[in-house]
């Protein structure tokens, strides 16, 4: 999912050439989940491409819900 999003925003970017990085970075982050931008704020990316890296980075951890044992009672 995350390889899709950065493959669909830099498709997107080459259609918007004069974009400013600021502007580009933001957008970027904006279409994230909000835990992904904290974990990549926490970085202080200024250029989209170490936004981008960080956010593959970030996106591959994986959230394995925890099951309880069963009860033995």
């Amino acid at each position: 999912r995350i390889k899709g999003y950065i493959s669909k925003y830099r498709k997107l970017m080459l259609q918007i050439p004069d974009m400013s990085n600021f502007n580009d970075l933001c957008g970027f982050l904006y279409g994230l989940r909000f835990s992904v931008q904290r974990e990549v704020a926490k970085m202080e990316p200024t250029m989209l491409e170490k936004a981008m890296e960080v956010v593959e980075r970030v996106g591959n951890w994986e959230v394995v819900p925890h099951k309880p044992s069963a009860s033995k009672e």
